[in-house]
């Protein structure tokens, strides 16, 4: 296989990045390379075709892109734990939107399809659809607010595509990340877990997440489409799934409102996405994520 078919693919141990390019490296085999973020990962310990290094250091970057010649790029990359980019929003930027900057303009010859987030909206003014790609973007965090300034980099190239993403809830490489793993983990060991009712989004499963960027790949897609399953849940909602399947004591899931929260970073409303346009576009509907 020529060096000009590659396709390359960032943030490959995150929640999504990894149903991703497991996803990729099943159907187009060999031709898939991945970059996941800073000390190599004892997941890749012997897969050469697999780099580590952080987005932001241009120079680092751009060697991968010479060894690799992509003839593609997915952007799966990025980091989204609210608590710590409240903390650290340099820190953010940098991953974040450097990171971006540097993954478009390394790929501004060649197809790129950035996976972003529906954290871009508050859900403060909720529409009754669900955001709709023409929505103007409202973040109330770094998160958010990063990964919007992150979609202007990337939409300086018109050939090149964003897939905002509801919440994946799924599996994980390290079973440590996404929001499943989180609330089992706790009340697995009987320990109480708050969540709140009113933070409301459209969730997709993981495996989901990797079909539709498949999809939205095969075709090209330019512009920014709306990706989230088919029904909307809250957080809260999550807990009481998990409580039921998996047998945890109801007793430490806590119902809470995001208004009581007084200390933790900004949460958002209801910001469930109308991914019409993006099921229309590919034929591919994703299914109700807690069914």
């Amino acid at each position: 296989m020529q060096n000009s078919d590659n396709i390359l693919i960032t943030g490959i141990t995150s929640i999504h990045g990894w149903p991703v390019f497991s996803a990729f490296r099943e159907k187009y085999g060999e031709r898939v390379h991945g970059i996941g973020p800073g000390i190599k990962s004892s997941f890749f310990k012997n897969d050469k075709k697999v780099f580590f290094c952080t987005l932001d250091k241009f120079s680092k970057v751009k060697e991968i892109f010479d060894k690799v010649k992509p003839k593609a790029v997915v952007h799966a990359g990025g980091v989204c734990d609210l608590d710590r980019c409240e903390k650290a929003p340099d820190f953010t930027y940098q991953v974040n939107v450097l990171g971006t900057r540097n993954i478009a303009s390394l790929s501004k010859d060649n197809y790129l399809l950035y996976i972003s987030t529906d954290l871009v909206f508050s859900g403060n003014d909720p529409v009754d659809r669900g955001y709709s790609e023409s929505s103007l973007c409202d973040p109330v965090s770094v998160v958010g607010k990063t990964f919007a300034e992150a979609e202007n980099e990337v939409m300086q190239h018109e050939m090149n595509g964003i897939m905002r993403l509801g919440l994946p809830i799924g599996p994980s490489i390290s079973g440590t990340k996404g929001a499943i793993d989180f609330i089992a983990k706790r009340l697995s060991k009987n320990q109480k877990m708050t969540l709140f009712h009113d933070e409301i989004r459209s969730l997709i499963t993981t495996r989901d997440v990797a079909k539709a960027a498949i999809h939205l790949f095969d075709k090209k897609g330019a512009g920014i489409f709306h990706c989230g399953g088919t029904q909307e849940y809250s957080l809260y909602d999550i807990g009481a799934y998990l409580v039921q399947e998996r047998g945890y004591q109801e007793e430490f899931l806590i119902r809470s409102s995001r208004f009581d929260e007084k200390n933790g970073p900004p949460r958002i409303g209801r910001v469930t996405l109308d991914s019409t346009k993006f099921c229309e576009f590919t034929g591919f509907t994703p299914s109700n994520a807690l069914k």
